[in-house]
């Protein structure tokens, strides 16, 4: 939903339900850890975060590995805010912090050195996440070059500020 005026900032807003689309087309691949640990990640729920402006997301985690019996599932909770790259032209998944993880059928000790292990490896792994595509049009109006300059979370949308890019 895009407010258009003659002058000045331009804002746009992603829904809840738009970025939890786009993250789980993102995390669609496994994960292979030091040739023996398979992860993969599917169905995740979206939630923003007004009060921390971060992104929120709990995603089915499953991990194989010949070294276990059978795979393990369980859920993953990340959060993270989004940021905009502007080579890429895209809003990504930033600061990605891996909040906890829970593994269905391990006890509790095992469960927690699968924790350790995931919050020091899945923060570096799901972050930076292209998320969002900026298309060249929205960035543009009559003559002037816009660049996002601030995300707000407002409810359940993602607000996003345009300003207008300086000149060479």
């Amino acid at each position: 939903v895009y407010k258009r005026q003659s002058t000045g900032p331009k804002t746009f807003s992603i829904s809840e339900q738009s970025l939890q689309s786009l993250l789980a087309q993102h995390i669609d691949k496994p994960i292979t850890l030091m040739k023996v640990i398979h992860i993969q990640l599917s169905n995740p729920s979206v939630k923003l975060d007004e009060k921390t402006n971060r992104l929120n997301a709990l995603i089915d985690t499953q991990f194989k590995s010949p070294w276990l019996s059978k795979a393990l599932n369980g859920k993953i909770h990340i959060s993270g805010i989004l940021n905009y790259i502007e080579s890429e032209k895209s809003l990504i998944l930033d600061k990605t912090k891996v909040e906890s993880i829970q593994i269905n059928g391990l006890d509790e000790k095992h469960n927690e050195a699968l924790s350790t292990l995931a919050q020091q490896i899945g923060g570096e792994l799901l972050s930076n996440l292209p998320l969002y595509r900026v298309k060249p049009e929205d960035l543009r109006y009559g003559n002037t070059d816009y660049l996002p300059q601030s995300f707000k979370i407002i409810g359940n949308q993602l607000q996003v500020t345009l300003l207008p890019k300086p000149a060479p």
